[in-house]
């Protein structure tokens, strides 16, 4: 079920402005806010929309997809990020999300900890890039913002 945002919403989510709130969470909802702001929202939002967590059932299932909504589990919470990269060696997914060492930023989180990987009903699907060592570096160079979604 999913519930229509309102300006009044909006306002709520601190749009535009993770550092007021830098969690991961509010990184999050930023980027969909400003990269497609008609997708609804699981109703789970409604009543705390910085919860990693509730980003489980955000759009539909997908494979891995670059820019892909990936929520990962830590004890009973969680993280969310976008995915930028996988290394199937690493067995990890390279996210970029907030309240990574306290800003917005890439990082390697390991498979067995990703829920799922989600995606807005309506956007364009672009394939995730396989990385390894030699083309990491050059995706942290390259990848300062996730076309799908705007600013992150």
């Amino acid at each position: 079920m999913n519930y229509t945002r309102t300006p009044r919403d909006t306002a709520h989510y601190r749009v535009g402005d993770p550092a007021q709130l830098p969690w991961c969470g509010d990184a999050a909802i930023t980027a969909l806010e400003l990269g497609v702001p008609d997708e609804p929202l699981p109703v789970s939002h409604k009543a705390n929309p910085n919860w990693a967590r509730n980003f489980e059932n955000y759009g539909i299932h997908c494979g891995k997809v670059y820019g892909a909504v990936a929520p990962f589990r830590r004890g009973s919470g969680g993280h969310i990020g976008l995915a930028n990269g996988f290394d199937p060696a690493r067995r990890g997914y390279f996210i970029r999300g907030g309240k990574q060492s306290e800003i917005v930023r890439d990082s390697w989180l390991v498979e067995s900890r990703l829920i799922d990987l989600r995606w807005p009903n309506a956007a364009h699907q672009r394939p995730l890039p396989t990385l390894d060592e030699a083309t990491e570096a050059k995706a942290l160079v390259s990848s300062n913002f996730v076309p799908q979604f705007g600013l992150l």
